[in-house]
């Protein structure tokens, strides 16, 4: 059976409610895949996001963004995963793909609940409501404590008509977008704006930025030699293919770097700290109710504000993706 094709210059608005495969190459020019869960466009014009780069050998649990609903699914990916896109279509099944499908039962088993205490109390029966608080203890605990309850390090699986697809047979399965450019073809200019999208993408995501704070620290080897390349950039050089290989090997290079390192890039007594302001931000951008908010991003505010480290990101809670402008210092 054909996947539904997804055109890479499509919207992630348009897939809203959809899980979809996106395919193309990876680290070191592999074939890969990325699946994304695209959840219903919210009030503020962004959706979140839930992501898996099955790029990475080694199992992480997937991640989340919040992005605008108007962002192409090929810019998505671009900057959520390592993957430079070039197909993709609708996955038909993919299991633990994040939390997605828990937080649909809690108003059956909310009335469930209720039920039972109010027939508890009418008819005196304090086993009856003993029950009932124990079962919404378990219950409320696994469908509402946090992803890493539920799925842990398992990877994704996707299924099609009751038989598991594996990586490579999930990317045989993508319709090959003949709309999009292969990048080996694009021009040297086009090669380093390409990379500067997708820096610019993570540079976008708070949580992306205090996680992996060394892509933005050029006291990082790594970090210094992409920033080193961009400046070296010049489309009017003699040797302008090589300087758009040298930023897009640069750029892979920090970026696997800064991933690598994580939190622990930050100083020792700072990580603690990073870890709090990670979750905040997370908070900040998905939680359900604008009370709760409002209040972690005034936490991420204060603890980012406490730490001071020139290469984690200024806080601006009133902007929807957190960040703010560097403060400029003004002549006398």
């Amino acid at each position: 059976m054909t996947w539904p094709p997804v055109p890479l210059r499509s919207t992630l608005g348009d897939w809203a409610g959809k899980t979809i495969a996106v395919g193309g190459q990876g680290d070191l020019n592999r074939a890969t895949t990325a699946l994304l869960h695209i959840g219903k466009v919210r009030g503020d014009g962004h959706v979140r996001v839930i992501y898996s780069d099955m790029a990475h050998e080694k199992l992480e649990r997937p991640a989340e963004a919040l992005l605008p609903a108007d962002l192409t699914v090929s810019e998505a990916v671009l900057g959520l995963a390592h993957v430079r896109p070039d197909r993709a279509a609708v996955a038909p099944k993919v299991t633990n793909l994040g939390n997605q499908t828990a937080r649909s039962a809690v108003l059956p088993l909310t009335l469930t609940l209720l039920t039972m205490l109010v027939m508890g109390v009418i008819l005196s029966a304090p086993e009856l409501i003993l029950t009932g608080v124990v079962i919404g203890a378990v219950t409320g605990f696994a469908l509402l404590a946090p992803k890493r309850f539920h799925s842990g390090t398992t990877p994704p699986r996707v299924f099609d008509q009751n038989r598991e697809v594996f990586a490579s047979g999930v990317y045989a399965n993508l319709a090959i977008d003949d709309t999009v450019a292969d990048p080996r073809g694009l021009s040297p200019r086009s090669r380093v704006d390409l990379v500067k999208e997708r820096f610019g993408a993570l540079r976008d995501d708070i949580v992306y930025r205090i996680e992996n704070s060394a892509l933005f620290d050029a006291a990082v080897p790594e970090t210094q030699r992409f920033e080193l390349a961009l400046l070296a950039w010049d489309e009017m050089a003699p040797n302008p293919d090589e300087l758009a290989t040298e930023v897009e090997a640069a750029f892979d290079a920090a970026r696997t770097r800064a991933e690598e390192l994580g939190l622990d890039h930050l100083p020792e007594t700072a990580r603690d700290s990073g870890r709090r302001a990670a979750r905040a931000a997370h908070t900040a951008l998905h939680a359900e109710s604008e009370g709760e908010r409002e209040a972690a991003r005034r936490r991420v505010a204060e603890i980012l504000g406490s730490l001071a480290l020139y290469y984690l990101p200024p806080v601006d809670p009133t902007t929807p993706t957190l960040i703010g402008q560097r403060k400029q210092i003004e002549p006398r």
